[in-house]
């Protein structure tokens, strides 16, 4: 028996197709109960293309031939214990970390069964979220110190209640966010500049200085690379993306 058998293409025919996250959950769920390990393999690492290890991939992960929403990161994590697959861990537990309220309440599926964390995987989930947080606040510092620090800006009034504002709006997030992807806060501010109405910018002065911030234009590598600490999770990261 095979992937194939099962509705889903194995080797380079998956990436050539879009899978939804219910298929792959059932076969997942239904290949581990009947020790079809075959199946559960490919399965897997179907799973594994999207809850990568590998940050750019990550970040492009709506390009991915696995089509899920936000909440399957829930039954993601479920998968993940059930399967012994670490590995799906820290990027599944990032994005249920930005679910919000969701995350206690889990979601259902099929319209007869409750997906949700169970009580150890949830405080492992919000804990992390803090950490994530505290990490995100000190990064953020550099923005403020530009802004109060630029001798060159324009409009220091604006400039600074600019700052503060998107502060507050990526700890808290806002329409087009996806915060569980870690994009430079470079991308983040100008995402945030495109939702507000009317359009508020930084000065030409202080943007420069933010284009040339390292900390503000990199990849956040450093919570990327931190993710297992941060969510409880041993694994090696090798290899497997």
């Amino acid at each position: 028996m095979s992937l194939t058998s099962c509705g889903v293409r194995s080797g380079t025919e998956v990436f050539q197709r879009t899978v939804e996250f219910a298929h792959i959950s059932a076969v997942i769920r239904m290949a581990h109960k009947y020790q079809f390990e075959d199946i559960l393999m490919q399965a897997l690492s179907v799973l594994e293309s999207y809850y990568t290890n590998d940050h750019e991939r990550w970040m492009a992960r709506d390009t991915s031939p696995l089509k899920a929403r936000p909440r399957d990161a829930i039954e993601a994590v479920i998968l993940a214990r059930l399967t012994d697959t670490p590995s799906i861990l820290p990027t599944a537990f990032l994005q249920c970390s930005a679910l919000g309220p969701a995350i206690l309440k889990g979601y259902m599926r099929n319209g007869d069964t409750l997906v949700t964390l169970s009580q150890a995987d949830t405080l492992v989930c919000l804990q992390g979220r803090d950490l994530i947080s505290k990490i995100d606040s000190n990064g953020l510092q550099a923005l403020a110190w530009i802004v109060s620090g630029n001798a060159a800006c324009a409009h220091r009034s604006v400039c600074r209640a600019h700052a503060f504002k998107f502060w507050a709006a990526a700890t808290s997030g806002f329409p087009g966010y996806d915060r569980a992807s870690l994009l430079p806060w470079m991308n983040v501010i100008s995402l945030f500049e495109e939702n507000k109405e009317p359009r508020v910018t930084f000065c030409k002065a202080c943007w420069e200085k933010i284009t040339s911030n390292p900390s503000l234009t990199r990849a956040r590598d450093g919570t990327w690379l931190h993710l297992p600490m941060l969510f409880k999770v041993e694994y090696s990261r090798e290899a497997k993306a």
